[in-house]
């Protein structure tokens, strides 16, 4: 190969190297974990809400959030919460647009309103210690109306 062209061919394998990561895409502000659990509310499954797991680890605050139904729910390592200590807030379900329009007009919107109290989401104190990936995480939040 002429030198002319050997040095385009390493100017073009760095650049894709640098372009798909030598090897996979990791968060640069930590290593995300795949977690999934439950949410019970007064003893019972939650039926519908979303959870958030924020961590102020790394550069600035990753969170990351995932959809209750049943009371269960899942991140994958794409999208899950980095490592180490995090916030959980929990949420109630939100009335999508053509719910609430529905309801406007006084038919049956399909949607059933879930009370969670601000202690569990804006105010929430909740924490959970989120394990480096290699280990099952379970995570358990038993939520009380009192």
């Amino acid at each position: 190969m002429h030198p002319m062209n050997m040095n385009r061919f390493v100017c073009l394998l760095m650049l894709f190297s640098v372009a798909t990561g030598c090897g996979g895409v990791e968060d640069p502000r930590g290593q995300r974990v795949a977690v999934s659990g439950t949410v019970t509310f007064d003893g019972k499954p939650l039926p519908a809400g979303s959870i958030r797991l924020a961590s102020d680890q790394g550069s600035g605050v990753v969170k990351a959030r995932a959809s209750i139904s049943d009371g269960a729910f899942s991140f994958n390592e794409e999208n899950g919460p980095l490592a180490g200590e995090v916030r959980v807030e929990i949420f109630p379900p939100t009335m999508e647009l053509e719910q609430f329009d529905a309801a406007r007009a006084g038919e049956d919107s399909g949607f059933k309103p879930v009370y969670v109290p601000p202690r569990y989401n804006q105010n929430s104190q909740l924490t959970a210690n989120i394990e480096p990936n290699g280990s099952d995480q379970s995570l358990t939040f038993e939520l009380t109306s009192e």
